[in-house]
């Protein structure tokens, strides 16, 4: 359904938009969109994926330089935690916070770029990601901020990735059969 927090306009599932791109490109697919673990890797994978990216919980690791603060914001969410805003520019989905409401709110009061850019300029994100303040920038992130439950290094990360995908490979394997 998207990737990198950007659902594209027709709001069609990464399901069936990543087998539908797989059967139209003759070229590597890598998918994205609420894909945070293993076992999301080894769907990706079975629909014809060659990669893919996993933003958000890349996002929520030790190394990301972004303040603690934000990355609690994370972990404790559920994969309910997120609304998209910007439909009229370029949909973006979003943690949901107090500046994102705000965002909203003037969207459906007819707002433009010009009206929203003061609130969803990279300057102001950069800030909030350094000071801490989970109510002062769009954080984009997926739902697949659900399946975040901790912060660990990047190595930890991907040996987790590794052991779920191959648990799962395994398990798929053993009910073909």
């Amino acid at each position: 359904f998207e990737c990198g927090g950007h659902p594209g306009h027709q709001d069609v599932s990464t399901m069936v938009k990543l087998a539908r791109t797989v059967e139209l490109l003759k070229i590597p697919v890598a998918a994205g969109g609420g894909i945070s673990d293993g076992r999301g890797l080894i769907a990706a994978l079975s629909l014809g994926a060659e990669a893919v990216v996993m933003g958000t919980r890349f996002f929520v690791t030790r190394e990301c330089p972004v303040h603690e603060n934000i990355k609690r914001a994370l972990v404790d969410a559920d994969e309910t935690a997120t609304t998209i805003a910007l439909r009229t520019i370029e949909p973006a989905r979003a943690f949901r916070n107090a500046l994102l409401d705000q965002v909203l709110d003037m969207e459906s009061k007819g707002a433009g770029l010009g009206d929203l850019f003061p609130l969803i300029a990279g300057a102001r994100g950069r800030a909030s990601y350094t000071s801490g303040d989970v109510n002062d920038a769009l954080i984009p992130c997926g739902q697949g901020v659900g399946l975040i439950h901790d912060i660990p290094t990047v190595a930890e990360l991907m040996q987790r990735i590794v052991g779920e995908a191959r648990a799962t490979a395994g398990k798929i394997a053993a009910m073909a059969g």
